[in-house]
């Protein structure tokens, strides 16, 4: 009895596949058994992606190779297209360790000095910035005046500097966004300062520097694959 109900379970269990109008439907839901595919390898340079691409070309068998620059931190490699499952190998993956920028907000400006000297490229864009930050000064002076029957007080609170200097409201600086290997791309910034609370930097370029450093990727990851058969690099 117990085996007899254990087959009518089993039996019940299996999908039902019906025809209907030229289309077949079944009363549970298939997942097809998937094949192994190779385990993707993550990389954090674009130097150690392009050898290894160049090591284990033999594995690919003469498949093409597409070399995806996804973004300006992460650049995917995948292989072809498997006829049995549909499913493409996703070889490798390589993501940029970039520092964490602060844009968009103020701090204090021994901290927005520390910041550029240390997240971005130095030129004399960067050197005139930090030397401008280096002599702001906050007032908070009175003067008095007595002429023995009447007395004024004139208050001056705000953001000075220490020489005479006209600040420029946009700055052009080159932030470390995207991995070493290629040049970093230059960007416009709204520069503001604020009483009491220090500097900020508001990007002003509408991202086109994403762009860019796309391109110099993919400039970098053709001229190291050059030669390889059947690879193509796109952005």
């Amino acid at each position: 009895m117990i085996k007899a109900a254990i087959e009518k379970i089993l039996e019940m269990s299996k999908p039902n596949i019906t025809e209907l109008h030229g289309a077949s439907y079944t009363d549970k839901k298939l997942h097809v058994v998937a094949k192994p595919h190779p385990e993707c390898l993550t990389f954090h340079s674009l130097l150690g992606l392009t050898d290894v691409i160049k090591r284990e070309a033999i594995c690919y068998c003469g498949a093409p190779l597409i070399v995806r620059v996804t973004n300006e931190c992460d650049v995917d490699v995948f292989g072809t297209t498997h006829h049995e499952d549909g499913v493409r190998d996703f070889w490798y993956s390589c993501k940029a360790d970039v520092p964490r920028q602060y844009f968009n907000s103020y701090m204090p400006y021994e901290e927005m000095i520390i910041n550029l000297r240390s997240k971005f490229v130095r030129d004399e864009n960067l050197d005139e910035l930090v030397a401008l930050l280096g002599n702001i000064v906050e007032e908070n002076a009175t003067a008095v005046s007595d002429d023995g029957i009447t007395q004024t007080a004139v208050v001056k609170q705000g953001v000075a500097l220490k020489a005479n200097k006209i600040i420029k409201p946009i700055v052009t600086l080159t932030p470390f966004r995207t991995y070493l290997e290629v040049d970093q791309p230059s960007s416009e910034f709204l520069l503001r300062l604020k009483q009491g609370g220090g500097a900020a930097l508001y990007e002003a370029d509408g991202g086109a520097w994403k762009i860019e450093a796309r391109h110099n990727i993919a400039e970098f990851l053709r001229e190291q694959l050059e030669g390889l058969i059947d690879v193509l690099v796109v952005e």
